[in-house]
Protein backbone atom coordinates (compact mmCIF):
# COMPACT_ATOMS: atom_id res chain seq x y z
CA UNK A 1 0.00 0.00 0.00
CA UNK A 2 1.25 3.51 -0.69
CA UNK A 3 1.95 5.97 2.08
CA UNK A 4 -1.01 8.15 2.97
CA UNK A 5 -1.13 11.69 4.25
CA UNK A 6 -3.95 13.02 6.37
CA UNK A 7 -5.27 16.46 5.58
CA UNK A 8 -5.51 18.96 8.39
CA UNK A 9 -9.27 19.19 7.80
CA UNK A 10 -9.67 15.77 9.46
CA UNK A 11 -9.24 17.53 12.82
CA UNK A 12 -12.38 19.60 12.20
CA UNK A 13 -14.50 16.79 10.74
CA UNK A 14 -18.21 16.90 11.57
CA UNK A 15 -18.54 13.12 11.54
CA UNK A 16 -15.51 11.90 13.51
CA UNK A 17 -16.87 13.25 16.84
CA UNK A 18 -19.92 11.00 16.32
CA UNK A 19 -17.87 7.84 16.92
CA UNK A 20 -15.89 6.54 19.89
CA UNK A 21 -12.16 7.17 20.18
CA UNK A 22 -11.48 3.50 19.43
CA UNK A 23 -13.54 3.66 16.23
CA UNK A 24 -11.68 6.82 15.25
CA UNK A 25 -8.31 5.07 15.73
CA UNK A 26 -9.57 2.19 13.57
CA UNK A 27 -10.61 4.72 10.92
CA UNK A 28 -7.07 6.18 10.81
CA UNK A 29 -5.60 2.70 10.51
CA UNK A 30 -8.02 1.83 7.71
CA UNK A 31 -6.90 4.92 5.81
CA UNK A 32 -3.44 3.41 5.44
CA UNK A 33 -4.73 -0.09 4.58
CA UNK A 34 -7.35 0.62 1.89
CA UNK A 35 -6.53 0.52 -1.82
CA UNK A 36 -6.42 3.61 -4.05
CA UNK A 37 -10.22 3.60 -4.26
CA UNK A 38 -10.77 3.47 -0.49
CA UNK A 39 -11.83 -0.21 -0.45
CA UNK A 40 -10.75 -3.05 1.79
CA UNK A 41 -11.75 -6.42 3.24
CA UNK A 42 -14.82 -6.21 5.46
CA UNK A 43 -14.21 -9.26 7.66
CA UNK A 44 -13.48 -8.15 11.25
CA UNK A 45 -10.89 -10.91 11.73
CA UNK A 46 -8.89 -9.69 8.70
CA UNK A 47 -9.09 -6.08 9.83
CA UNK A 48 -8.00 -7.11 13.32
CA UNK A 49 -5.06 -9.13 11.96
CA UNK A 50 -3.90 -6.56 9.41
CA UNK A 51 -4.85 -3.12 10.73
CA UNK A 52 -4.64 -3.80 14.47
CA UNK A 53 -1.97 -6.50 14.55
CA UNK A 54 -0.15 -4.98 17.52
CA UNK A 55 -3.42 -5.05 19.52
CA UNK A 56 -4.59 -8.62 18.85
CA UNK A 57 -4.26 -9.59 22.52
CA UNK A 58 -6.32 -6.59 23.67
CA UNK A 59 -8.98 -6.26 20.95
CA UNK A 60 -11.57 -8.83 19.90
CA UNK A 61 -13.34 -9.38 16.60
CA UNK A 62 -16.53 -8.21 18.32
CA UNK A 63 -14.81 -4.90 19.16
CA UNK A 64 -13.82 -4.46 15.52
CA UNK A 65 -17.35 -5.32 14.38
CA UNK A 66 -18.78 -2.74 16.81
CA UNK A 67 -16.36 -0.03 15.64
CA UNK A 68 -17.07 -0.79 11.98
CA UNK A 69 -20.79 -0.43 12.73
CA UNK A 70 -20.12 2.92 14.43
CA UNK A 71 -18.14 4.15 11.44
CA UNK A 72 -20.87 3.01 9.03
CA UNK A 73 -23.61 4.63 11.11
CA UNK A 74 -21.66 7.91 11.09
CA UNK A 75 -21.31 7.72 7.30
CA UNK A 76 -17.52 7.36 7.36
CA UNK A 77 -17.54 4.02 5.60
CA UNK A 78 -19.91 1.87 3.57
CA UNK A 79 -20.26 -1.86 4.12
CA UNK A 80 -21.27 -4.05 1.22
CA UNK A 81 -21.13 -7.64 0.01
CA UNK A 82 -19.88 -8.97 -3.30
CA UNK A 83 -19.87 -12.67 -4.21
CA UNK A 84 -20.91 -13.42 -0.63
CA UNK A 85 -17.90 -11.69 0.94
CA UNK A 86 -18.04 -8.48 3.01
CA UNK A 87 -16.09 -5.38 1.98
CA UNK A 88 -15.83 -1.79 3.15
CA UNK A 89 -15.33 1.48 1.30
CA UNK A 90 -14.29 4.71 3.00
CA UNK A 91 -17.08 7.10 2.07
CA UNK A 92 -15.13 10.19 0.99
CA UNK A 93 -11.73 8.63 0.30
CA UNK A 94 -11.66 9.42 -3.42
CA UNK A 95 -12.62 13.05 -2.72
CA UNK A 96 -9.42 13.47 -0.70
CA UNK A 97 -7.09 11.16 -2.64
CA UNK A 98 -6.26 10.67 -6.30
CA UNK A 99 -6.22 7.02 -7.35
CA UNK A 100 -2.93 5.94 -8.89
CA UNK A 101 -4.12 2.47 -9.88
CA UNK A 102 -6.31 1.93 -12.92
CA UNK A 103 -8.71 -0.35 -11.06
CA UNK A 104 -9.55 -1.26 -7.48
CA UNK A 105 -8.21 -4.48 -5.96
CA UNK A 106 -11.67 -5.04 -4.48
CA UNK A 107 -15.05 -5.32 -6.22
CA UNK A 108 -17.27 -2.29 -6.74
CA UNK A 109 -20.12 -1.87 -4.27
CA UNK A 110 -23.52 -2.76 -5.75
CA UNK A 111 -25.51 0.35 -6.70
CA UNK A 112 -28.57 -0.68 -4.66
CA UNK A 113 -26.52 -1.43 -1.52
CA UNK A 114 -24.72 1.88 -1.78
CA UNK A 115 -27.88 3.94 -2.06
CA UNK A 116 -29.84 2.25 0.72
CA UNK A 117 -26.93 2.17 3.17
CA UNK A 118 -26.15 5.81 2.39
CA UNK A 119 -29.77 6.76 3.25
CA UNK A 120 -29.54 4.81 6.51
CA UNK A 121 -26.22 6.48 7.30
CA UNK A 122 -27.61 9.95 6.65
CA UNK A 123 -30.62 9.23 8.88
CA UNK A 124 -28.30 7.99 11.65
CA UNK A 125 -26.18 11.15 11.38
CA UNK A 126 -29.29 13.34 11.53
CA UNK A 127 -30.54 11.49 14.63
CA UNK A 128 -27.19 11.85 16.38
CA UNK A 129 -26.92 15.54 15.56
CA UNK A 130 -30.36 16.11 17.08
CA UNK A 131 -29.14 14.39 20.24
CA UNK A 132 -26.02 16.52 20.53
CA UNK A 133 -26.37 19.27 23.14
CA UNK A 134 -26.27 22.78 21.72
CA UNK A 135 -26.36 24.92 24.85
CA UNK A 136 -24.00 27.88 25.26
CA UNK A 137 -21.62 26.13 27.68
CA UNK A 138 -21.11 23.28 25.24
CA UNK A 139 -20.38 25.76 22.42
CA UNK A 140 -17.76 27.45 24.63
CA UNK A 141 -16.13 24.08 25.35
CA UNK A 142 -16.04 23.28 21.63
CA UNK A 143 -14.54 26.70 20.83
CA UNK A 144 -11.89 26.18 23.54
CA UNK A 145 -11.11 22.78 22.06
CA UNK A 146 -10.64 24.35 18.62
CA UNK A 147 -8.32 26.99 20.11
CA UNK A 148 -6.29 24.23 21.82
CA UNK A 149 -6.08 22.44 18.46
CA UNK A 150 -4.77 25.61 16.82
CA UNK A 151 -2.19 26.01 19.59
CA UNK A 152 -0.99 22.44 18.98
CA UNK A 153 0.17 23.52 15.54
CA UNK A 154 3.13 25.35 17.06
CA UNK A 155 5.82 23.85 19.25
CA UNK A 156 9.15 24.46 20.93
CA UNK A 157 10.41 27.48 22.80
CA UNK A 158 10.64 29.58 19.64
CA UNK A 159 7.14 28.45 18.47
CA UNK A 160 8.21 27.20 15.03
CA UNK A 161 5.44 26.11 12.67
CA UNK A 162 4.99 22.35 12.30
CA UNK A 163 4.70 20.86 8.84
CA UNK A 164 1.27 19.43 7.90
CA UNK A 165 2.75 15.90 8.06
CA UNK A 166 4.04 16.49 11.61
CA UNK A 167 0.67 17.85 12.67
CA UNK A 168 -1.10 14.77 11.32
CA UNK A 169 1.30 12.39 13.05
CA UNK A 170 0.93 14.38 16.27
CA UNK A 171 -2.88 14.32 16.08
CA UNK A 172 -3.03 10.57 15.37
CA UNK A 173 -0.63 9.86 18.24
CA UNK A 174 -2.67 12.04 20.59
CA UNK A 175 -5.98 10.41 19.58
CA UNK A 176 -4.42 6.96 19.97
CA UNK A 177 -3.05 7.83 23.42
CA UNK A 178 -6.45 9.12 24.57
CA UNK A 179 -8.17 6.00 23.26
CA UNK A 180 -5.67 3.79 25.07
CA UNK A 181 -6.18 5.71 28.31
CA UNK A 182 -9.97 5.30 28.09
CA UNK A 183 -9.99 1.69 26.93
CA UNK A 184 -10.91 -0.90 29.56
CA UNK A 185 -8.59 -3.30 27.70
CA UNK A 186 -5.45 -1.27 28.40
CA UNK A 187 -3.32 -2.82 31.17
CA UNK A 188 -2.79 -0.43 34.07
Amino acid sequence: MPNRFLKESITTSDTLPLVSMEAEVLFYRLIVKVDDFGRYHGEPHLILAQALSNRIAQVSQDDVEHWLSELAAAGLLRRYRSNGRPYIELATFTEHNSPRAAASRFPDPPADDNDSSRCKQLHAIARRRKQMPTDASNRKQMQASVRRGQQMQTFGSNRKQMSPYSINVFVVQRVYARARARSPLTPK
